[in-house]
């Protein structure tokens, strides 16, 4: 099957009607169609050329998936979304014109679109900055939005300025850029941002990311945007969190000696102790190490007040220390 004349009387494309005829080229739909169903088109491969009607106001999922040879492609008036993987693996497309009725761009819409550089969209730049696009739809920050009062300015990418960590969190700050509305925030475990993904979209230049796992390196990234504008992405920065540390239970004390206890920590090699006599723990300063939760530091002198904190080890990485506590022997 190379080519077909739908008769007029057709008003919907039904599911799978015409997938994988791989030897379909070129395609009018007659102008009493309405709606063309999911997958519709998909896998034609050979399909060069589909003039679709303004009759027509709803595209379904798939329905030009894997039209490899399609190079250009008109969404009619009156279409509200851009559905679902819509043009997925459309590899030879190259530009895309779309109504100013759409509303949104669904998912993979032009995800494996590789020759894709343009978008001719018939309403105005304000316009395309509130449709509301996945965030998958990555293809469209690289490529020309050409919109009716001109094109879509890219952004400046932000640059991170500093990364802290605790145990179970990273702060990112970053620089502010000038015409951006907001920033995307993404941390994973990998270099490519496959693995335990978070993505986070706010308006101030920081952003502290909560409930991560303690003694973890993290991948971090950030790029502005305004509206459906974005930047490309800043360079990636690496954060490693911070051992998790532990507090003090309970301290005992005799006229030398003072006997503290103190949580449990999975996870770690064991516990350091400091005491000393002064609070910057420089003058008389004691240091232990011991894998139990408890400990009786001797040798002390009588009615003196001493200052105490501990932190958790593994191999060469410590928390953070602990609040001071004081205690004065009897």
């Amino acid at each position: 099957l190379t080519s077909i004349t739908i008769p007029e009387t057709v008003t919907d494309i039904e599911e799978l009607a015409f997938n994988s005829c791989t030897g379909l080229t070129s395609i009018t739909i007659p102008k009493n169609v309405k709606s063309i169903r999911m997958m519709a088109f998909g896998a034609c491969t050979s399909l060069k050329e589909i003039s679709i009607p303004n009759t027509v106001t709803s595209i379904e999922e798939m329905a030009f998936m894997g039209c490899t040879s399609l190079k250009t492609i008109t969404i009619p008036d009156g279409v509200k979304v851009v559905n679902d993987y819509l043009l997925y693996g459309c590899t030879s497309l190259t530009s895309v014109t779309l109504p100013k009725s759409i509303t949104s761009i669904r998912e993979d819409a032009f995800a494996e679109c590789n020759k894709l550089t343009r978008i001719n969209y018939n309403g105005t730049t304000t316009q395309w900055n509130k449709i509301k696009i996945d965030n998958t739809n990555t293809v469209l920050s690289k490529i020309t939005i050409q919109c009716s009062d001109g094109k879509v300015s890219k952004l400046k990418a932000a640059s991170i300025k500093a990364i802290t960590t605790t145990d179970k969190s990273v702060k990112v700050t970053w620089s502010k850029i000038s015409g951006a509305t907001q920033y995307q925030v993404q941390i994973a475990t990998d270099s490519k941002f496959t693995k335990n993904k978070k993505t986070y979209t706010i308006k101030d230049t920081s952003k502290i990311i909560k409930k991560l796992k303690a003694n973890q390196k993290y991948y971090v990234r950030v790029r502005s945007c305004n509206g459906n504008n974005y930047s490309d992405w800043s360079k990636v920065k690496t954060a490693t969190t911070k051992l998790t540390g532990t507090t003090f239970n309970k301290f005992s004390k005799t006229k030398k000696s003072i006997s503290i206890t103190w949580k449990k920590v999975s996870g770690i090699t064991g516990y350091q102790i400091q005491i000393a006599t002064d609070s910057k723990f420089t003058k008389n300063m004691k240091a232990i190490k011991t894998k139990k939760t408890s400990a009786t530091i001797t040798n002390l002198k009588s009615k003196k007040k001493y200052y105490v904190r501990i932190r958790t080890y593994k191999g060469k990485k410590y928390s953070d220390w602990s609040k001071t506590n004081s205690i004065t022997t009897k």
